[in-house]
């Protein structure tokens, strides 16, 4: 896949795209989230950290997702499509959490660069300005 930095600000509005949120947790795996209006959209890229991560565990009752095995392939799991119309489509967003040469924080910095926020995230993540 290829990550392509976009400006959205001559597309939509920027009060139409809702609230993104991007976290890296620890080396182990990211989560993003949405809310749009009233509803919120989330996903995490690998859902069997549940095994082992309290966080991940809350995340998939939050998303009513089922609980993984012991023997279960890394999977991301939850609202995949959650930034299909910003560009970045389910299968993208499933190849990014599947990509073992990537650390979270570098999965989460691409998206970021993609939705047109690079750096103003890499900012706010590194610096904390």
């Amino acid at each position: 896949y290829e990550i392509v930095s976009r400006d959205w600000s001559s597309d939509v509005c920027s009060s139409d795209l809702g609230a993104i949120a991007l976290a890296a947790i620890a080396e182990d795996f990211f989560i993003v989230a949405r809310e749009i209006g009233s509803e919120m959209k989330m996903m995490i890229s690998d859902a069997t950290y549940a095994l082992e991560n309290d966080l991940a565990v809350d995340l998939l009752e939050m998303m009513d997702l089922p609980f993984p095995e012991e023997d279960d392939d890394a999977q991301a799991g939850g609202d995949l499509d959650l930034l299909t119309d910003l560009g970045i489509n389910e299968m993208e967003l499933e190849a990014i959490a599947a990509d073992d040469d990537l650390y979270p924080d570098e999965a989460i910095e691409g998206i970021a660069k993609r939705l047109g926020f690079g750096d103003q995230f890499v900012d706010l993540y590194e610096n904390g300005d």
